[in-house]
């Protein structure tokens, strides 16, 4: 057990130092400096693989412009990471922000594109099996596609979440009461240096211990509403599942039918005989039959075959489900239901990491906090006094 303590400490060290590092404006020191450009390139070459793994595997773009795309844009973010310091602050608050509401949308939208894209059209394409025994049959058709939906809802999500972290950056540096609402260290240090500590005696109901795991009962029943509709989107999946293999079994059924319906072969046999008699009359005189003369006789059969089937229609077989596709999509659904009980313990992680780029002006915000809490003890104070005043009679 203490080696493992040891190590686990010497790792919490060397990420606490790493941190530090990557958090300065202006490193302090060459070791500094070389963390920080190895945290940047190594940041800017996973965010170049996964730009690049998104465009061709999600997307479906092609290889050289993906590859192309993908290069501009780990150079880009090194350039940015490394050089300009709120970029480095923006990109670090782009991850606790996945676990806000705004995170949680783009996990739903790729769950939800991960259905529209693979059980959807695997549905559409076994209707289009089922139906295509009966435009075989009727001459009917159906067609349905929606790669384009899925770039252009992929692209809004994702722009939607950096303007989100860029809108609470804004707001943190320019506005002292907003999100200003958690007792911090700093607050508890500076409210202990200046014997303030009654301030938080008995703290006010919207003030949240930013070290404490507990929610407020707010929160939990904000969780539980947006749970509910979660859970919802959970049975519509269930339900789209259902119909894809519901769909396959129509489909198969149907291919089955179609392929086992027999041709029925018609034969039309005509046969005709053709005769002139001249003076017909004269034998009909004397009681006797009249001399015919054959004229024309001929004997034609005709065979066709008798097909429900159109012969330039094929028969499409059916699709069987995927397994895959909805089980990650129940995953991205399964991981949004978690961002909802964790959104508050993100919404503290997104404050802490602004706290460590901007330590000035979290000194700031925590003065203005001590202030607002001294007003409201002052104000409590005041009607306890008001209160505790004899009347004159």
């Amino acid at each position: 057990w203490r080696f493992w303590y040891l190590g686990l400490h010497k790792t919490l060290a060397l990420l606490q130092a790493a941190w530090v590092a990557f958090s300065q404006p202006v490193p302090a020191s060459c070791g500094q400096l070389l963390t920080q450009l190895l945290l940047c390139g190594s940041l800017a070459i996973a965010a170049a693989g996964l730009t690049y793994h998104g465009l061709v595997s999600l997307l479906l773009y092609p290889l050289g412009p993906s590859a192309m795309v993908a290069t501009v844009c780990g150079l880009l973010a090194f350039l940015g990471l490394g050089l300009v310091p709120p970029a480095r602050c923006l990109f670090a608050l782009s991850v606790p922000t996945l676990g806000t509401e705004q995170g949680r949308r783009l996990l739903l939208s790729w769950s939800t594109v991960t259905l529209a894209i693979v059980v959807v059209p695997n549905i559409l394409a076994n209707m289009h099996a089922a139906g295509q025994v009966l435009r075989c049959v009727t001459e009917g058709s159906l067609e349905m596609a929606a790669l384009g939906t899925q770039r252009a809802v992929t692209g809004l999500f994702m722009l939607g979440l950096l303007v989100d972290s860029a809108w609470y950056l804004h707001r943190y540096l320019t506005d002292l009461q907003f999100d200003n609402i958690y007792a911090t260290w700093q607050l508890a240090q500076q409210l202990a240096e200046v014997g303030a500590t009654h301030l938080v005696a008995s703290p006010p109901a919207w003030l949240l211990w930013a070290a404490r795991p507990r929610l407020s009962q707010r929160e939990l029943l904000r969780c539980l509403l947006r749970l509910g509709l979660l859970t919802l989107l959970l049975m519509a999946t269930a339900v789209t599942v259902a119909m894809d293999h519901v769909a396959f079994l129509l489909a198969r059924a149907a291919v089955g039918w179609a392929q086992e319906l027999p041709t029925v072969p018609v034969t039309l046999t005509v046969k005709y005989d053709a005769a002139y008699t001249i003076l017909g009359f004269i034998p009909f005189l004397f009681n006797q039959p009249s001399l015919e003369s054959p004229f024309l006789s001929a004997h034609s059969s005709f065979q066709w075959e008798l097909r429900f089937i159109a012969p330039g229609c094929p028969l499409l077989p059916a699709r069987s489900p995927h397994t895959a596709a909805p089980l990650a999509a129940g995953a991205l659904q399964l991981v949004a239901c978690s961002t909802v009980l964790l959104e508050t313990y993100a919404r503290r992680l997104r404050h802490s990491i602004a706290a460590s780029f901007f330590t000035t002006q979290e000194a700031r915000r925590v003065r203005h906090l001590h202030a607002r809490l001294q007003r409201r003890y002052d104000r409590h104070r005041g009607q306890q006094l008001a209160l505790g005043t004899p009347s004159c009679s």
